[in-house]
C-alpha cells in the first residue's frame, strides 16, 4: 500500500448541510497563515469559533450561557475537510448550522467559501455543560426557543 493509499483510508467525508441558518465574513489576516504559506487547521477552528460567537450573540445567547443563565457548552469533537486553500487576504464566508440537538448536546455544521467556492466544511459536537456544578447538563429549552425564532424570523432575533 502507497503513501496515498494509506491516506486515504478513514477518511471521514462530511457533506453540505441543506440550509445554514447564519452568515459571517471575515478576512485571512496574517495570524491565520501557517509555516506552508497558507490557512491551516488550527485557523479554521478559530474562524468557525468567531463564527458561532458571532452567531450566538444574534440569538441571543453565549458560549457560557446558552439561554438560562448557568447551562454553557464544551466542544466534544471536530472534523475539518478542507477542499481549497485560503491565503492571506482571502475574504472567506463562514456558514453555520445548528442541527441534531439531542437531550444533552447538539452539533454545529459550517461551510466556508471564497468567491463562491467551497473552502473548508466543519463539524462540531457540543455537550451542555453545567457550568457551576461541572457536569453534563441538559440543553436548555431558552436555547432551543431562542434558535427557533431565529428559524421562524431571521431579521429579528
Amino acid at each position: 500500500m502507497g503513501a496515498l493509499d494509506e491516506a486515504r483510508m478513514g477518511r471521514v467525508k462530511l457533506k453540505e448541510q441543506d440550509e445554514y441558518e447564519f452568515t459571517h465574513r471575515l478576512t485571512v489576516q496574517v495570524g491565520h497563515i501557517n509555516y506552508g504559506g497558507h490557512v491551516g487547521y488550527d485557523a479554521i477552528l478559530a474562524m468557525t469559533w468567531e463564527a458561532r460567537v458571532n452567531a450566538f450573540h444574534v440569538i441571543g445567547i453565549s458560549e457560557l450561557d446558552l439561554g438560562d443563565g448557568r447551562t454553557g457548552m464544551l466542544m466534544r469533537d471536530l472534523v475539518v475537510n478542507f477542499r481549497e486553500e485560503l491565503f492571506m487576504f482571502d475574504d472567506v464566508v463562514v456558514e453555520s448550522h445548528i442541527g441534531e440537538i439531542t437531550n444533552h448536546g447538539f452539533r454545529m455544521f459550517y461551510r466556508l467559501t471564497k468567491a463562491g467556492r467551497l473552502v473548508a466544511l466543519v463539524e462540531t459536537g457540543f455537550a451542555a455543560f453545567d457550568v457551576k456544578g461541572r457536569s453534563l447538563a441538559p440543553v436548555p429549552d431558552a436555547f432551543r426557543g431562542a434558535l427557533d425564532r431565529h428559524r421562524i424570523n431571521p431579521g429579528k432575533s
